[in-house]
């Protein structure tokens, strides 16, 4: 049967009360990027939660794939197979491409991104936060994106890591949907080699933000509403990782 406008909104609302104040740290994968109206939406998604008093600090992933890029292949394409100086200008370049936009999609829905680069202290990203603005963070220079995120959520002592990438979530040998697993569970999938490779670092910082102070981890797709659906709704739409 499916749910009425109403019954959805009732729904939602005892979510919200739930993570009012929370912190959620979120990162935006490259198949964020696939369209300028996935963007949009995700971005919408992203201010939604802001609006209703949840805490959101954003980590978006820099391709190195030009297709991710849309009408901005060519000038990506440019930095692909250059010289170290020239790739890390290009790197820069790309994350600020990536930021501006990101900036401009949440700013249609009346909230604030702030524009970072690298590391940033927990005291700034605490006042952003607890103010009406959301950190946008680009991992410049870093050897793992999603680690570096993962460490951002643990050092905030964040309520959720929500990691949105190109996988629906972590499927079971039938390759059907797992809503929810713990750690133990996930290192025998892994060990049976059902984890595919391309999950493997996305659950890697998972694991290290659940034994680091998180309460509890998200794994979904990069798609529209993936993330309100997710949050928001008791079935969810992707998989949540917990310690026990």
């Amino acid at each position: 049967m499916t749910m009425s406008l109403p019954d959805a909104l009732v729904g939602a609302l005892k979510y919200i009360k739930k993570f009012k104040g929370k912190i959620f740290v979120i990162f935006a994968g490259k198949n964020a990027f696939l369209s300028g109206e996935i963007m949009s939406e995700i971005a919408c998604d992203i201010a939604l939660l802001k609006h209703v008093g949840i805490n959101v600090v954003v980590v978006h992933e820099i391709p190195d794939n030009a297709d991710y890029f849309g009408e901005d292949k060519i000038f990506i394409s440019e930095f692909a197979n250059k010289d170290n100086n020239i790739k890390d200008i290009g790197t820069l370049s790309i994350a600020g491409k990536i930021s501006l936009k990101f900036v401009s999609c949440i700013a249609k829905q009346d909230i604030v991104a702030i524009s970072l680069v690298g590391k940033q202290e927990s005291n700034l990203l605490n006042l952003l936060t607890s103010g009406d603005y959301i950190p946008l963070i680009s991992p410049v220079f870093v050897p793992d994106q999603f680690m570096f995120a993962a460490e951002f959520a643990s050092s905030l002592n964040a309520e959720k890591f929500i990691i949105m990438s190109e996988e629906e979530g972590i499927l079971d040998a039938d390759e059907e949907l797992i809503p929810s697993i713990n750690l133990k569970r996930l290192k025998q999938l892994t060990d049976e080699g059902i984890i595919t490779e391309n999950l493997l670092k996305p659950l890697d910082a998972c694991k290290f933000a659940i034994n680091n102070g998180v309460n509890k981890v998200h794994l979904i797709k990069a798609d529209k509403h993936k993330l309100i659906g997710e949050i928001f709704t008791d079935e969810g739409v992707g998989t949540i990782i917990t310690k026990d």
